[in-house]
């Protein structure tokens, strides 16, 4: 039983390796094929035919002619052009003793000639039709773009192409084929009409190609592909033979990255290493997903020959969140800084409220843990605690200028130094001001004020307004006068005293008269 087309073409797909599992013994006239000519069994009485797809093995390259000799078995040899046997990257890489396969595209005179398609060696009128019978590829060049398709040149005649039948994914621009060649397979051939297919014969070679891939992926095996396209999520890697796979943008290397494009351009050769391969249900083809990073060293496993606890070090910030920045202190080695060691003296709500992505800052590393791979890193330990010897610098009694820098229900938070503030009581200001205290002790007014207390340890300082005492005894000795007076008299509150207009003593007058 002779294979189908098909069979026939993964079986040249896959001599590419050392083996000599070539055509099977199924095919009574290619039994002999790929024997050794020492071991090769009596010749089988059939011959290869135009249109016959056989494997060889080189016996002879010429080095001033470009023509390979190869052994087709059964002391039959033939003639391949080097120009069909060059790599993906044009080059030529075969060696004597090297498996070859190919199509017969000519028997002249009892010399066989071998091609990889009808790009060389068969010029005969039949050509094409032989072509379409056999189903060998023709290389033809897109010359326009027409109404669903494309018109595509095939040994100087014209044939259509659809655009469904050009790529294995959708063309969002036809025009960026023009003048480009590809491999066909014949359709429909007729003397006036031809239709040609490049998906089909791309679905072929991806079939084959995907069980290639999977070797190389349960081998660790790398494989080298075509950066195709650049997405905000990652790399497309075109890997030949209609297979593409994606690079995730946390699989371009250990170090941080959120964009792509900044370090691989389209047409870069990259060296990958398979990572998954998920057959798409109802589909001929699998989703690939790759890595650059797998084939690097992680950069945890020597950390800790880098990075010291305690040590300060320069970084990049890379991310943030509600509770901290990470920063990028070397290629895949990253730490947090958590909002609570952002910045003495002040509560961050958020780390935007200090730094922003893309902020070089200096940092001290707290604490490193190489097992979890995670860093403790602090912005503030690099400067010195403002309240280190506070008590020395604001001594209680004394009095200084403050910034009020806020107004709180529960009084005013005042600015004394750099990273230190204290409080104003809402009492306090009360007394002091009456119901303008709003207006007197808004941001930014600067007041004198008192130190009245200090927490060195809770990073509190509370805070007084001067003559408050004084003014305390005066409001007393007021109420108890009052009292004496007239023991029904309404004695009036400190903020009423406070706020009404006048001097003291022209209080007291008015409430003596008032009593009379």
């Amino acid at each position: 039983m002779v294979k189908s087309t098909k069979e026939l073409e993964i079986s040249w797909e896959n001599a590419d390796d050392d083996s000599e599992a070539g055509i099977s013994s199924e095919t009574n006239e290619f039994a002999a094929l790929l024997a050794d000519e020492s071991t090769a069994p009596a010749p089988s009485a059939g011959r290869p035919r135009v249109g016959d797809q056989i494997s060889a093995r080189i016996s002879y390259i010429s080095s001033k002619t470009s023509d390979v000799l190869v052994e087709l078995g059964g002391k039959i040899t033939a003639v391949i052009a080097k120009q069909d046997l060059l790599d993906g990257e044009g080059i030529f890489r075969k060696e004597v003793g090297d498996i070859v396969s190919a199509y017969v595209v000519s028997i002249k005179n009892g010399e066989f000639f071998l091609s990889t398609s009808l790009a060389q060696g068969m010029r005969n009128e039949n050509a094409l039709e032989t072509a379409y019978e056999s189903q060998i590829p023709v290389k033809g060049k897109i010359a326009a773009v027409q109404k669903g398709g494309f018109t595509v040149m095939v040994h100087g005649r014209k044939a259509f192409c659809p655009v469904s039948q050009l790529a294995s994914r959708y063309i969002a621009n036809p025009e960026e084929y023009l003048d480009k060649e590809f491999e066909f397979l014949i359709k429909s051939f007729s003397t006036h009409n031809i239709v040609v297919s490049r998906s089909q014969l791309l679905q072929q070679q991806a079939e084959i190609a995907l069980v290639d891939l999977e070797e190389a992926m349960l081998a660790g095996t790398p494989v080298r592909g075509t950066v195709e396209e650049i997405k905000p999520f990652g790399v497309v890697l075109d890997l030949g033979k209609g297979l593409s796979g994606l690079i995730h943008v946390s699989e371009l290397g250990y170090g941080f990255t959120d964009a792509p494009g900044e370090k691989h351009q389209s047409g870069d050769q990259l060296t990958v290493k398979v990572l998954k391969i998920e057959p798409l249900p109802g589909k001929n083809t699998a989703r690939i997903s790759l890595s650059l990073k797998a084939l690097e060293s992680d950069p945890w496993l020597t950390v800790e020959d880098k990075f010291r606890q305690g040590e300060s070090y320069t970084g990049k910030v890379i991310r943030l969140t509600d509770f901290g920045a990470f920063v990028e202190l070397a290629p895949g080695i990253d730490g947090l800084i958590h909002l609570s060691e952002m910045a003495w003296g002040k509560r961050v709500h958020h780390p935007r409220d200090v730094v922003k992505v893309g902020d070089t800052v200096s940092v001290r590393l707290l604490e490193l843990d190489s097992v979890r791979k995670r860093l403790s890193l602090s912005m503030k330990s690099i400067e010195e605690d403002p309240w280190f010897e506070i008590e020395k610098k604001f001594i209680v009694g004394a009095s200084c200028m403050a910034t009020m820098s806020s107004l709180r229900s529960f009084g005013a938070i005042a600015e004394l130094a750099p990273g230190v503030t204290g409080l104003l009581p809402i009492s306090t200001l009360k007394h002091a001001f009456g119901d303008s205290y709003r207006k007197k002790a808004a941001p930014p007014q600067q007041l004198s004020v008192i130190i009245a207390s200090v927490a060195v340890k809770e990073h509190k300082i509370l805070l007084t307004l001067p003559n408050l005492d004084a003014a305390d005894e005066e409001m007393e000795s007021f109420k108890q006068y009052l009292r004496e007076k007239d023991q029904s008299a309404v004695i009036p509150s400190a903020a009423e005293i406070t706020g009404a207009q006048g001097s003291f003593g022209d209080l007291l007058k008015r409430s003596i008269d008032k009593q009379k």
